[in-house]
């Protein structure tokens, strides 16, 4: 993506162990409210652990990006599906 886009990537997050298990389960076309029952806050529930480090990190990396300018858009990708996007952009917000 970085090579094809030419965009710098702002993070990785590492595999979760039990919080990976969220991205596993299928959530297209299922109510928000219960969407979100599933799916770990990791920042929230332990805000001192390194894959919560890594979510500051990538906010910070995403300031710094559009210094001076607003960010049109913003991609979460992975290479295949339940790698826990919807987890990422949950604990992004």
């Amino acid at each position: 993506m970085e090579q094809y886009l030419e965009l710098p990537v702002l993070g990785v997050i590492p595999e979760a162990g039990d919080h990976k298990q969220a991205g596993r389960r299928r959530f297209l076309g299922r109510p928000a409210e219960e969407i979100m029952e599933e799916i770990k806050l990791i920042v929230e529930n332990d805000p001192k652990s390194p894959i919560a480090e890594t979510y500051r990190a990538i906010r910070t990396n995403l300031q710094f990006a559009g210094a001076g300018q607003d960010l049109k858009y913003i991609c979460f990708t992975s290479s295949v599906p339940g790698e826990g996007k919807s987890t990422t952009i949950s604990n992004m917000a």
